[in-house]
């Protein structure tokens, strides 16, 4: 059931990343993304380390207790893609305000 839901996701341009996943499951998702065909990849914090998934928008979603300072650099340094934007996005979705201004400023 949750298998046939990812893979009817991939069809439709969405993928998933966290290491719950099968590990082909989760080389796929890179490998669509980075030819483009998925516009969305739903991951958890663990994918700002170690592999180059540069994006143009990265939405930190939900309050964290491990979204602390060095999480959100790692994450928010994968929005803008070197020579194809001239910037990149870092959207807050349920962060408190508070939390959200003392992680740009850290």
């Amino acid at each position: 059931e949750r298998s046939q839901a990812l893979l009817r996701a991939l069809h439709r341009g969405i993928g998933v990343h966290h290491s719950g996943l099968h590990k082909r499951y989760r080389q796929a998702v890179e490998m669509l993304f980075r030819s483009k065909t998925l516009q969305v990849v739903i991951a958890t914090g663990t994918l700002a380390y170690g592999i180059h998934m540069p994006c143009r928008t990265v939405v930190m979603a939900g309050d964290s207790l491990f979204l602390d300072a060095l999480n959100f650099r790692q994450m928010s340094g994968r929005a803008g893609r070197r020579g194809l934007d001239p910037l990149g996005h870092v959207v807050f979705f349920h962060v408190p305000l508070h939390k959200a201004h003392r992680l740009r400023t850290a």
